[in-house]
């Protein structure tokens, strides 16, 4: 669905509702409902974003429609409390399922503060409760309004106690149920193209009130627990009186420490910590090669490295290792020479093949 099919139904809906006859016979009474449903079913399918400002358009638009259709149900008297559900007109009963829809579309609404939210979220569950209490009055599905009767029986929509593995079993079967209802509405929903098929045309509403109920159910558990969260959440006014009272500017943080075993050993080994690195370890070598040369410089005329090495002023082994590093890296043609000189003598000479101790 794109901006423009969405914006074109709002119009046309809005136009729908503003040129409703203030008599509001069920002919525009059917008229404003299908419009609604037709926009409904583009909000469902809709790609959008959910934030987006179209389709937040569109949603309160039906919003206002379907509340213009309750209205005029009411005017119409179309529902009586006397009645049962073989009393009720085919075309009527359809109507039945206004406030679960008006449930679900408050559902779809965004909201940036939260206390909004938790007025949608009340709004919604009011609308669903009304919705399954019409039916129940009705005595319509008597196998899908069985938990909602239980969860009243326990106390105005609490959860009901029960152990994990009748919870699962009884969330399958709803889901299979529900799966089930989906398949008979498309294969009876062609029956309302027909008005001479009034038994299929009953029989479908029957099935898509049937449906609203086990979409209604699981909507109020729910909303149950979203309502815990929202409850649990502070709100608005008690942060920005937080923050006026405890500014994070003026909070110092906390510095790290670690205890010692006493005060000997926090003067030998400091506070356990270990030292900062302050040089790279290419600095590091430079450093030692630099010492090395200066300490070679100052060696007497003459003295060669080994006796440099033996009266321990010349170069160490470390110092040797880090030469030798340093040549390779710039591919010094001795150093490489003598590398490879020295890795074919490895090679004919494996380690302890001279060491036979007179054993021939």
């Amino acid at each position: 669905m794109t901006n423009s099919e969405l914006i074109n139904k709002i119009k046309s809906l809005k136009d729908l509702v503003a040129n409703t006859d203030d008599e509001r016979n069920c002919v525009e009474l059917s008229k404003l409902f299908d419009s609604c449903l037709q926009l409904r079913e583009l909000i469902e399918n809709s790609s959008l974003p959910s934030n987006d400002k179209e389709l937040q358009a569109a949603v309160c638009v039906c919003i206002k429609a379907l509340e213009r259709c309750t209205v005029m149900v009411n005017e119409l008297e179309l529902f009586s409390s006397n009645e049962t559900a073989d009393e009720l007109q085919t075309s009527s009963i359809r109507y039945l399922t206004l406030p679960a829809i008006l449930g679900s579309l408050n559902l779809i609404i965004q909201n940036k503060d939260l206390s909004d939210r938790m007025k949608y979220v009340e709004m919604s569950e009011v609308y669903f409760r009304d919705f399954l209490l019409r039916c129940t009055n009705y005595e319509l599905c008597e196998t899908s309004l069985k938990y909602f009767k239980e969860s009243l029986e326990n106390g105005d929509l609490k959860e009901v106690k029960s152990d994990p593995s009748t919870l699962r079993d009884k969330r399958i079967q709803q889901f299979k149920r529900k799966k089930e209802l989906e398949t008979k509405e498309k294969t009876l929903k062609p029956a309302l193209d027909r008005p001479e098929s009034e038994e299929y045309i009953r029989e479908y509403y029957f099935v898509l009130i049937e449906k609203w109920i086990l979409i209604a159910v699981e909507e109020l558990e729910n909303l149950r627990r979203e309502k815990e969260i929202l409850k649990n959440i502070p709100k608005k006014e008690n942060l920005e009186r937080t923050n006026l009272r405890d500014p994070k500017s003026s909070v110092k943080p906390l510095k790290p420490f670690i205890l010692t075993k006493n005060a000997v050993q926090k003067e030998i080994f400091g506070l356990g910590y270990p030292s900062v690195p302050v040089l790279t370890i290419d600095d590091y070598y430079q450093q030692k090669f630099a010492k090395m040369v200066n300490e070679h410089k100052t060696n007497k005329p003459g003295q060669s490295l080994q006796d440099a090495a033996l009266s321990g002023k010349g170069l160490d082994k470390e110092a040797e290792d880090i030469q030798k590093e340093e040549l390779m890296e710039r591919d010094d043609p001795i150093a490489l020479m003598k590398a490879r000189q020295w890795d074919e003598w490895k090679d004919d000479n494996p380690r302890g093949s001279g060491n036979r101790k007179n054993k021939g």
